[in-house]
């Protein structure tokens, strides 16, 4: 860093200088110093857009060179808007400035196919930062729209992946070894991002309700709906995470990328922290929703998996994952603390197995006293489809990610999400034509 030149030493090499200021930023961003990496790919980002680069290339410049310049491009402009979401900021550029031409995955070369989808999945996760969240201390009435919106891009994006699968890979393994799996867990993360602050508002209102000595209130379908679907994707996401954990493909993966000589076997897979977000996001989620709702069951198989993995980074000496796991055991602390009037709640001490949250076993647990029976029916069947294709779990792992070869949206279970969106649709429509609707009343069941 101290050898780095100036701003002004950096324009003899602009492209040049582009690619170091971006790796600066990536190698900062996993020391979780985010404010200070969003600094820097924001000056890469601002010398790509002094440079043209977000436009189409002379068509008289070299193939070989212009490829590059476009892969500089779009491993930039991802980087910008991962590290601009990671601290609430816009990125730096507006989508509809962006001119450059984005390679069709379903004739590109099969390296530059991850990095055309992961610029689609991108894109939909800034929107939705963009959209669904607000500065409103309460959530608004247009939420579901906003939300439903989004879901609906997640889920164009799935049938498009389905296809570039299906016409360009040969075999699941061709596919799920190289791209499929962070694929997936980019999708899962949106929806995760999506459903983020309904979960915030409902946090909110269970501790209030707690304090209170008030019993929870019924909530409505269309909120249940998201749960379900946030909860879904956090299991898959961990899921997702164990088998490419136990095929060692945390340990050192060939990305598709322009800083592929970097990554280096079993060194910078663990020092790079998109994984360790995966993990920590879906752990968080699965928990705090377990503070909102005690009463659904928890997949402690899955969770133990989620701690062995993050365990496993901080012997290879992950400081940052160290960190994480303070953070969940500081979650965990404050769940503990909520009181046990609704006498669901088990009082619990930080991240041991045996102090996990709830069996899971879904026989032992009490009536559920918030959930509608027709909506319990609706997504007991959602989980059972979702059971079917994770039950091959042990030979999914020896077989190359067989997984993600599900025929019902390559692992993502599009049909659930149509559901979700259609129910969302419904909802929505219903608070449209009712004037008085005030922000909220539709977070909770009328009946």
């Amino acid at each position: 860093m101290s050898i780095l030149p100036d701003s002004t030493e950096m324009w003899n090499d602009p492209i040049l200088s582009i690619e170091v200021l971006a790796l600066v930023a990536l190698y900062l961003y996993s020391l979780d110093m985010r404010d200070s990496s969003c600094c820097y790919i924001g000056q890469a980002m601002r010398m790509a857009l002094i440079e043209g680069l977000h436009h189409p290339l002379p068509v008289e410049l070299e193939p070989k060179l212009a490829d590059r310049w476009t892969s500089i491009w779009w491993s930039v402009y991802i980087l910008d808007n991962k590290f601009s979401a990671s601290v609430g900021v816009p990125s730096s550029v507006r989508d509809e400035t962006v001119t450059a031409p984005l390679w069709d995955p379903m004739r590109c070369d099969k390296e530059k196919i991850g990095i055309s989808l992961h610029v689609k999945v991108t894109q939909t996760i800034s929107r939705v930062l963009s959209s669904v969240y607000s500065v409103e201390t309460s959530i608004p009435n247009s939420y579901l729209r906003k939300a439903q919106a989004a879901l609906s891009r997640l889920a164009d994006l799935s049938r498009e992946w389905e296809e570039v699968f299906e016409k360009r890979f040969h075999s699941s393994a061709d596919a799920a070894s190289e791209i499929t799996p962070r694929l997936n867990l980019s999708y899962h993360l949106c929806v995760i991002i999506i459903v983020r602050p309904l979960i915030l508002s409902l946090m909110v209102n269970r501790l209030e309700n707690f304090a209170q000595g008030s019993c929870p209130q019924k909530v409505s379908s269309s909120v249940w709906a998201l749960i379900e679907a946030c909860v879904d994707s956090a299991n898959k996401s961990l899921k997702i995470l164990s088998v490419m954990h136990d095929k060692n493909v945390l340990r050192g993966s060939r990305r598709l990328c322009w800083y592929d000589a970097l990554l280096i076997d079993g060194i910078l897979e663990n020092f790079i922290p998109f994984d360790l977000e995966n993990i920590f996001a879906s752990l968080f989620t699965v928990k705090a929703i377990s503070a909102i709702f005690p009463q659904k069951p928890l997949d402690i198989n899955l969770i133990n998996s989620g701690r062995d993995i993050l365990e496993d980074l901080i012997l290879r000496g992950n400081r940052t994952a160290q960190f994480r796991k303070a953070e969940i055991e500081i979650l965990e602390s404050l769940i503990a603390l909520i009181p046990t009037i609704s006498g669901l709640h088990q009082p619990l001490e930080p991240f041991q197995t045996n102090r996990l949250l709830f069996d899971a076993g879904a026989e032992n647990l009490p009536p559920n006293p918030i959930l509608d029976p027709a909506v319990e029916d609706c997504t007991n069947r959602a989980f059972e489809k979702t059971d079917a294709l994770l039950d091959n779990f042990g030979q999914c792992a020896d077989e190359g990610f067989g997984i993600f070869d599900a025929s019902d949206g390559v692992g993502l279970l599009s049909n659930q999400v149509l559901s979700v969106i259609n129910q969302l649709t419904e909802d929505d429509l219903r608070i449209q034509e009712d004037a008085n609707c005030q922000d909220g009343t539709w977070l909770w069941d009328a009946s």
